[in-house]
């Protein structure tokens, strides 16, 4: 019974030094770990210059549609430069393995349907994505670190999808009236200069558009009234918008006016995007 006894306490004492000595080899890890001190200002640069984390910058157009609804996205994520440049690697590590881990919440997005319906299946996972290239770039510049992680090709394969469903979004203009549909040049034109890719063919969504003008002395009114249609003809979102210019200013001014009612259109896509994002996320 004693040799039990001593083989048990000896079994136990060598499994405590094990773990102390793995322990230890943790910490020698972490403590190895060189550090290149980084300012605040510079890790949010480094983030900025990114729109995709594994393209280069510059390869979604500073205008588009997509790049502007991801800096929407970052703009209120609200991210913690201070401490992404002062946090110990530990803490950095922990935080990207578990936005890592929520990206999984997301895995099940539609991949069937309009591009519009798999477009708002998936962009709620954009915070997450944001996030996550945060807190890569903060222990990339402070630690020359690119940790394993278990989501690393869903996160990719996820922006790559983000990315080709911006690029496959389409608008078609449909004039209700006779009168209307002399407009429809410089609406196209105002609309893409918002950086909303306009094509017949296919489209993703259908914009049905009333545009009434009416001259009081030197000025221009008008009243526009749009409806954004999905491909089974419902109703996507509605827009009305007065606007005037002067009918001195001429061309350039009714121009001035069109891009007026181009961005209101291009803002509120981006706030029901934003209204999808945030009631998907406040019950993951």
């Amino acid at each position: 019974m004693m040799t039990n006894k001593k083989h048990l306490m000896g079994l136990l004492i060598a499994s405590c030094i094990a773990i102390t000595a793995c322990s230890n080899q943790q910490i020698a890890n972490t403590d190895n770990v060189n550090e290149t001190p980084i300012s605040a200002n510079t890790l949010q640069n480094a983030f900025n210059e990114t729109t995709l984390a594994h393209r280069n910058a510059g390869d979604i157009k500073a205008k588009s549609f997509e790049a502007k609804l991801r800096n929407k996205v970052r703009s209120e994520l609200n991210l913690d430069f201070e401490y992404l440049a002062s946090a110990s690697y530990d803490q950095l590590l922990a935080d990207l393995t578990e936005v890592d881990a929520h990206l999984a919440k997301f895995r099940h997005a539609a991949h069937r349907g309009s591009t519009q319906e798999q477009l708002w299946s998936l962009v709620p996972a954009l915070p997450t994505l944001e996030r996550r290239k945060a807190l890569k770039i903060a222990l990339q510049e402070r630690f020359n670190e690119q940790p394993e992680l278990t989501n690393l090709k869903m996160a990719e394969l996820m922006d790559l999808q983000l990315n080709k469903l911006f690029g496959d979004f389409t608008i078609s203009l449909d004039a209700l009236t006779p009168e209307t549909e002399k407009f429809e040049s410089v609406l196209i034109q105002a609309l893409k200069s918002e950086g909303l890719n306009i094509s017949a063919r296919r489209p993703s969504l259908v914009l049905e558009y009333f545009i009434d003008a009416y001259t009081d002395e030197d000025e221009v009114e008008l009243t526009a009234d749009f409806e954004l249609k999905n491909r089974s003809a419902q109703t996507f979102h509605k827009i009305s918008n007065v606007t005037t210019y002067s009918v001195e200013d001429g061309k350039q001014a009714q121009t001035d006016a069109f891009s007026i009612l181009a961005n209101d259109i291009t803002q509120q896509l981006i706030e029901k995007a934003i209204l999808r994002i945030n009631n998907v996320n406040s019950v993951k």
